[in-house]
């Protein structure tokens, strides 16, 4: 009886082995070794259930530093070109808020000359008075001149698709076409500039 036990226990290890494959057998061959080194050790047994994981914290939310809730160069941007859309609004000082504002946004070593923003500011002021940009083509538009003064690195191609973006938002915001052209000759010089 005891032989017909082993033999009957053989088979069925042995084809459990051929259904389970190396990678089961070496799982299981693990859990061995590590119930026995547990067990020497006075360690309770673990099930061979996989441990729960904790429920993934979330990240805490981003806190602006003490102190500083100014915004940023790239909010003051659009504001500044948000401002501009009242006529009324486009005047020396709103310009040099504006020249101040995108130079405070460059973040390399090279800046974009004061003249070539101050020449960018008046073209872009006088093509949007009194025009009404959308949300999506004001994000863009300040997104664009936030690339633009940081475009040192940037291909010609690149600087050029900067541009022709400038342009088009321009353009579909009832800008006209000589206007909106002004624009963004103006930006690729500023961009220009900074490759030199």
């Amino acid at each position: 009886m005891k032989t017909y036990c082993c033999i009957a226990l053989t088979t069925v290890v042995a084809a459990l082995a051929a259904l389970a494959g190396p990678e089961q057998l070496v799982k299981e061959r693990a859990k061995q070794v590590r119930d026995r080194n547990n067990e020497s050790q006075d360690v309770p047994s673990h099930p061979n259930t996989p441990p729960a994981t904790a429920p993934a914290t979330p990240a805490p939310a981003v806190r602006p530093a003490q102190g500083s809730t100014k915004p940023s160069p790239l909010a003051k941007i659009r504001a500044d070109i948000a401002a501009w859309q009242n006529p009324k609004a486009v005047n020396e000082d709103s310009k040099k808020e504006f020249t101040k504002d995108v130079l405070a946004a460059v973040r390399g070593s090279k800046s974009p000359a004061t003249p070539s923003v101050n020449q960018f500011g008046g073209r872009l002021s006088a093509a949007v008075a009194g025009k009404s940009l959308g949300g999506s083509e004001l994000s863009r538009l300040a997104d664009n001149i936030n690339l633009a003064v940081n475009s040192a690195s940037l291909s010609d191609e690149r600087t050029d698709e900067i541009a022709a973006q400038v342009q088009s938002d321009l353009k579909k915001s009832g800008v006209d076409v000589t206007a909106a052209n002004g624009v963004a000759d103006s930006l690729k010089e500023l961009m220009a500039g900074l490759k030199e």
